[in-house]
């Protein structure tokens, strides 16, 4: 129904137009052309009209990049004062993206992270692996801040938009 009511409405003022145009008819085209066709002249009364329909509405996809953390770990799971940490991570992108920013952040103590770093990275659409290298901060009895125990690190994901994907894991540090 709701295409048939537009198309009346064009017939109809179609019809109209027709109707007009022959009141105000002008003289024919010579017997020698064939009146109908596309070598008629338009000073020879001849009204065409064309209908054209309108184009398919566009349907838009989502082509914001969407990414799924599928892994996030690091090398061990105990560490000792000053040792080197390598967090690896695991990521599935909807899209190839630049300009990607990717954080490493934690063993929080006193108020402040202790682990803190941000790459801007390219990820192509999959399997992406991001790899971190750390030093862990030096534990002590209590003078130094950050006590043997466990703590967290977290791994975020963001681009303009803001953030992606997030994942945590947790390691413990013993004085060492």
């Amino acid at each position: 129904m709701d295409t048939i009511v537009p198309a009346l409405f064009c017939i109809i003022f179609i019809g109209m137009i027709a109707a007009f145009a022959l009141s105000e008819s002008k003289p024919q085209a010579p017997e020698s052309t064939p009146c109908g066709t596309a070598s008629c002249p338009a000073s020879a009364g001849n009204l065409q009209a064309t209908a054209t329909p309108s184009p398919a509405p566009t349907v838009q996809e989502n082509t914001a990049l969407q990414v799924q953390i599928t892994g996030f770990s690091t090398d061990k799971n105990v560490y000792s004062s000053s040792q080197q940490l390598k967090a690896s991570i695991v990521l599935n992108a909807s899209k190839g993206a630049g300009g990607i920013t990717a954080r490493l952040h934690g063993i929080n103590a006193n108020g402040s992270d202790k682990v803190d770093e941000t790459k801007t990275i390219d990820v192509n659409a999959g399997h992406n692996t991001i790899e971190f290298l750390e030093t862990t901060p030096y534990c002590t009895a209590g003078c130094g801040g950050v006590f043997p125990g466990p703590y967290d690190l977290f791994f975020e994901v963001s681009d303009e938009s803001g953030l992606l994907a997030q994942a945590s894991a947790t390691i413990e540090l013993v004085k060492g």
